[in-house]
């Protein structure tokens, strides 16, 4: 009992700390630079990332981590500048919207273009444009900055000549981290459909009465495994069918008790994080239970042989860690009133 308190606590602990941070899951795709150097575009795109990450509107996701991602899929972003391209890239990293843009140099002015891209809609939600007379340095501690915040909602495109010149300038006081330790990341995107086998360990609770005694028994499982599926049809929720079979064989009280449990439950998955998630829904557990006695009197007879049936809600809280490829480590405590477990396993996510 004071496992499953804990467990609960720190549930509800994590949900209420991601409902408070409503935030937006994004990727900036490097900018596409003309009168630049590549070494200067790529300056400016981290620059942009962090700013972003500093407006306390977004997680963004690393550019390693995106490119590494998109590595394994295959997937080339070199010339990806349309929007269809950019939507795509999206979805294969799973984040929810995209930056991409654009940083050139004509005559003396620096130009920086930006286009926010839902990924679900294929919509640009926002856009941000500054024009800039000024020194490359200055582009780099002043107008991106300025693009990041129109981004983010903090101020409007019509606001951009009324920004005080103080609210732009870095404080030179403040020692500079490395960009790649200012930005979050998002460990994976998230498959279609996971499927897995864990083993699990746990305990089952039956009410018995026989030959005069009266009790509720817990029972520890053995023997045990999951075999479950579950499909995201949004990038946060899913729909989970699991099936368990479990092996009884417990000596309590001088009584023995030995049979199999089956378990089949249907659930709802919510992902809050992309490697942690949490499911509901109802189980229908049976157990097929012979009891015997140790007693002398009864020589070790069989006292009686009963199905134990019971319908449930069952919650749980999960973890899907990738091992390598598509291939995932599984860990969870499942609660179903008369019975839970903790697993672990492998799933495969398609």
């Amino acid at each position: 009992m004071k496992t499953l308190i804990f467990i609960l606590v720190v549930l509800i602990m994590s949900i209420n700390s991601v409902l408070s941070q409503n935030k937006i899951s994004i990727a900036v795709i490097d900018l596409k630079s003309s009168g630049l150097a590549k070494s200067e575009a790529g300056i400016l795109s981290d620059r942009l990332r962090t700013e972003l990450f500093k407006s306390d509107k977004f997680i963004v996701l690393e550019r390693d981590k995106m490119n590494e991602v998109l590595q394994e899929q295959g997937f080339q972003l070199s010339g990806c500048t349309t929007k269809e391209c950019v939507v795509e890239a999206g979805k294969l990293i799973g984040v929810e919207q995209m930056v991409a843009g654009s940083v050139a140099k004509i005559g003396k002015i620096y130009t920086t273009n930006l286009r926010l891209i839902d990924v679900e809609t294929g919509k640009v939600v926002q856009t941000a444009t500054d024009d800039c007379d000024c020194a490359i340095e200055t582009v780099l501690t002043q107008s991106i900055k300025k693009v990041a915040l129109i981004l983010a909602g903090e101020i409007g495109p019509d606001q951009q000549s009324k920004i005080k010149e103080e609210d732009l300038t870095p404080n030179e006081q403040q020692s500079q981290e490395k960009i790649s330790d200012k930005i979050s990341t998002k460990e994976d995107r998230l498959p279609k459909l996971f499927i897995g086998l864990t083993w699990c360990t746990g305990s089952y609770t039956i009410a018995s009465s026989n030959a005069g005694f009266s009790s509720e028994v817990i029972l520890d499982l053995s023997d045990g495994y999951n075999i479950y599926a579950y499909y995201m049809f949004h990038r946060k929720w899913g729909l989970m069918l699991l099936y368990n079979k479990s092996t009884l064989d417990n000596t309590v009280d001088s009584f023995t008790y030995t049979g199999n449990l089956d378990i089949i439950s249907a659930r709802l998955v919510w992902h809050f994080l992309s490697w942690l998630y949490i499911t509901g829904g109802y189980s229908f557990s049976s157990a097929n239970i012979d009891i015997f006695s140790d007693y002398s009197d009864f020589s070790s007879t069989n006292l009686d042989s009963q199905e134990y049936t019971k319908s449930n809600f069952v919650v749980s809280i999960e973890s899907n860690l990738r091992l390598f490829w598509q291939v995932y480590l599984n860990m969870g405590y499942q609660y179903g009133g008369n019975y839970q477990f903790f697993t672990i396993g492998c799933a495969l996510g398609i």
